[in-house]
Parts: structure tokens; sequence; C-alpha cells
């Protein structure tokens, strides 16, 4: 716990617990005390010392000698998915803590447990994952979905940031059933009223659609819609991101959403007086696309493009 909370040998901590881990990651017994050991550990603590005792629960899952590359030959993993359920209930007693500082934190812890359980390569198909793969991607998404539907703020919020992570992390999210089970979870989310994390919520649809491209398609039309509605929102961060969201659409999705560009340009023509200068600024960038009417720049270009509106989204 010293070298943990101290800068200067906080990473000395992380390697110690890593060969404790290693030393009894075969051991079901030896884990459980470990575990057992942790979610006493780490809940009381204050949100500054939390956060750099959150990692231990991604070094859980962290093999050093495995690279993700060869995720389906790695059969340590297998001895990996028996503690996710211990892991992520650690997890959810910290989400009590309503302090956002810890968010973050948590959000990031994750993801790094999503990197190290879960194939990071877009071309690995979900047929490929066997039962207990499925079953662990099932319990990451589950961890997500639960806690948005929680009548807590500080849950919906978390839920939300860490489905985010889930959609930039593991590439499994954007195939079929499971992009739409995303989909659908968002949207109903977005679509109830007084939800508290709807901000969240419209980020999780920039990286949705950012990580599935042209295969957002199908969802364009439905998405755009439904976040129309936000541009006239009191709250600027949501209106700024709901511009966000259709200007990536249009990058994207260009064929689903152009034929709708006089309803857009509806609402945009009040917002490019808006008294914020962030939101009148993506309000011009969408009026200029849709004046010079241009084909899709290559992906190099149209990335960059949006990666420098959208790099500080979360402010």
């Amino acid at each position: 716990y010293d070298r943990l909370t101290k800068p200067s040998t906080k990473e000395v901590g992380y390697e110690l617990f890593l060969k404790l881990i290693l030393k009894n990651l075969y051991s079901p017994s030896s884990m459980s005390f470990i575990l057992s050991q942790i979610s006493e550990f780490i809940p009381p603590l204050p949100p500054k010392e939390k956060e750099p005792c959150l990692k231990l629960l991604s070094l859980v899952f962290f093999d050093p000698m495995q690279s993700s590359q060869n995720f389906q030959n790695n059969k340590k993993k297998t001895i990996y998915y028996q503690y996710l359920s211990s892991v992520l209930s650690i997890i959810q007693s910290i989400t009590k803590d309503s302090n956002n500082s810890i968010f973050p934190a948590i959000a990031n812890t994750y993801a790094e447990i999503v990197q190290n359980l879960m194939p990071t390569d877009i071309s690995f198909a979900s047929e490929e994952l066997n039962m207990e793969e499925k079953r662990a991607y099932e319990m990451l998404q589950g961890f997500c979905i639960y806690n948005m539907k929680q009548e807590e703020k500080a849950n919906r919020i978390i839920g939300s940031l860490c489905l985010t992570k889930l959609v930039e992390n593991c590439p499994i999210v954007l195939q079929e059933h499971y992009m739409q089970f995303i989909w659908d979870n968002i949207i109903n989310f977005i679509e109830t009223k007084n939800y508290t994390a709807k901000y969240e919520l419209l980020n999780c649809l920039i990286s949705l659609i950012l990580g599935a491209e042209g295969l957002f398609a199908q969802y364009a039309n439905s998405t755009l819609y439904k976040v129309l509605d936000f541009l006239t929102e009191d709250d600027w961060n949501k209106r700024k991101l709901a511009l966000n969201v259709i200007y990536t659409l249009i990058f994207y999705c260009k064929d689903e959403i152009m034929p709708l560009k006089e309803h857009i340009i509806s609402f945009l023509r009040v917002l490019k007086t808006d008294k914020i200068k962030e939101v009148r600024e993506v309000c011009l960038l969408i009026f200029q696309i849709f004046n010079e009417n241009e084909p899709i720049k290559k992906k190099n270009e149209k990335e960059k493009s949006i990666g420098s509106l959208i790099h500080n989204k979360n402010r």
C-alpha cells in the first residue's frame, strides 16, 4: 500500500503485485484470498488513494509474456476468466463512491481489463469466440448496462464511460448483433426523460460511429433524429456534442445523411449565432460541408479533421 500511494515507488508496487498474481494464478484458493483482501482494502480509501490502487484490478489479467496478437493461442486466458466476476464485483463496490474524480480511473481500469481479456484485432470474428470468451464479453458488457440502468447518477455515468471504453477497445462490439444491442441501449437511455448521463452517452455514440465507420450506415438516420433534439438543449456542452455526432455522421454515412440536409440546416440557422463560440465553430463546419458538398476525403485526412475537432470532447 505504501509503495502504491507514493509516486516514486508506485511502479515497484505494481511489479510486486504482478509477481504475486503470476505466482498464484493457477491456485483458485490463493487468488480468492488475494481478491478478497483487495475488496476490503480499496473501497474505503479516499478517492486520491483509490486511483493508483485501481490498477491492481487490471493487473490481475495482465500477461507480460503474451501479446494480444496471439489471442487465439493464449491458453492462459482461460484461467483469467474465472476471476473476472470477482474483479467486476470489486469495481461495482467502488461505484458507490459518488466523488466524480474517481470516475475516469474506474473507466480506465475497465478499459485495461477489456484490452487484457478480449481480442483487439478488428478481423477477429465473434464466431471464433469460445464459450468462456463469450461469457467474459457478456459480463463486461453487462457491467456497463447494469450501471446505466441504476437510479444513481454516479452509476449511470460510470456505466456510460465504461461502455465507451468497451466500444473503443473491443472491435467485437462492432459486429452484427453486438452493435445492435449497444446502439439499442444507448438510444433507449438517450430517450429516457431526465436521464442523468446523456452527455456521456453522446460521447459514446461518437466513439461507436468512429469505430464502425460505414458499418454504422443502417443506424445513421435514426441516430440523427434522436440527436437533433439536443440542439435545443440549454446545456451548451450537449448542443456541441450533438453537433459533433452530426459532423461525424456526415463523414462516415454521407449517403444516408445528405438527403436530410435541409432538415438539419433548419436547426443550424439558429445555432450559427449561438452565444457559445465552441457551438458556433462546429455549426459553421457543418455548414461548410453542406455548402461545398465535396466527396468524402481519404480516410487519413478525415480522421485527422475529426480527431482535432473532438479531441477534447470530454471537457
